[in-house]
């Protein structure tokens, strides 16, 4: 896992220590060192994330509690990605499906078609 201090501190645009993040996980600052040290659970992310003003999915995947995939799948699942996501995240839908589509015609045009 990334170090969630850095990511933190890069996403917030300023350092966030140890301290901030005991602060805002209600724990003391022993404690909140030895979560950073061990791996923050995603509860961990999700409420730092709120309380930074970040976007806990964001913080999730770079952190590498989910994957891009799970996030798609389950914004996809309620009908919400283009109403929901941002630009970034419609672009990079695109270009997997993309990808996709362009694989197979060239798999037709080579003669190598499933």
């Amino acid at each position: 896992m990334p170090d969630p201090r850095q990511w933190f501190s890069e996403m917030a645009k300023r350092r966030i220590t140890v301290t901030e993040i005991a602060d805002h996980l209600g724990v003391s600052r022993k404690t909140a060192q030895t979560r950073i040290t061990e791996g923050l659970e995603a509860g961990d992310l999700i409420a730092l994330s709120r309380a930074l003003n970040l976007n806990p999915a964001d913080a999730l995947v770079e952190l590498g509690i989910l994957t891009h995939d799970e996030v798609f799948t389950f914004m996809d699942s309620d009908g919400t990605t283009l109403s929901t996501a941002t630009d970034a995240q419609l672009a990079l839908e695109l270009a997997r499906r993309l990808d996709s589509e362009l694989d197979q015609m060239l798999k037709k045009r080579d003669g190598s078609g499933d």
